[in-house]
């Protein structure tokens, strides 16, 4: 009887030991959102564009590197434009005028015109803690709904 319940005694230190290994790697492991894969230490977002919305359209990432890919999956042109949010006027008018040192001044990224059934991306970038908006600044299309929001951190 004495040998069974130190069998038993043993086993069960196993088993708990075993599921502290458990939680310690499963806590250390981050769960990323499915729009986002882990390559080399960068996190690369994939976006599908179509007429007239973005999937994802609410991004949350953590600070640190990232690269942003956009499928277009629609029928007409796209870009995607991501900047804070106070700064929309100031890009929808130099968008207008295609003043692109002020569009450089005054956005997080751009991937420009992605035709239809192409894809386009971002350069890798340091992302810092913060809330912005991106959309498409085709004439028409940021109205018609491709925007949304990507928020680094929080």
């Amino acid at each position: 009887m004495e040998r069974q319940n130190a069998v038993l005694s043993g086993t069960l230190i196993l088993v708990a030991l075993a599921v502290i290994i458990a939680g310690c790697v499963q806590s250390s492991t981050k769960i990323l959102p499915p729009y986002v894969k882990m390559v080399d230490g960068v996190q690369v977002v994939t976006i599908n564009a179509k007429e007239f919305a973005f999937t994802p359209s609410s991004i949350h990432l953590s600070p640190g590197k990232a690269k942003f890919i956009v499928i277009n999956d629609g029928k007409v042109e796209h870009e995607l434009v991501a900047y804070e949010a106070s700064k929309k006027e100031i890009v929808d008018k130099a968008e207008m005028v295609e003043d692109e040192e002020t569009i450089k001044k005054n956005i997080l990224f751009e991937v420009e015109e992605v035709k239809a059934g192409e894809s386009g991306e971002s350069d890798v970038m340091d992302l810092k803690e913060g809330s912005y908006v991106f959309g498409c600044h085709i004439k028409g299309h940021y109205d018609a709904g491709m925007k949304g929001t990507v928020t680094i951190g929080k």
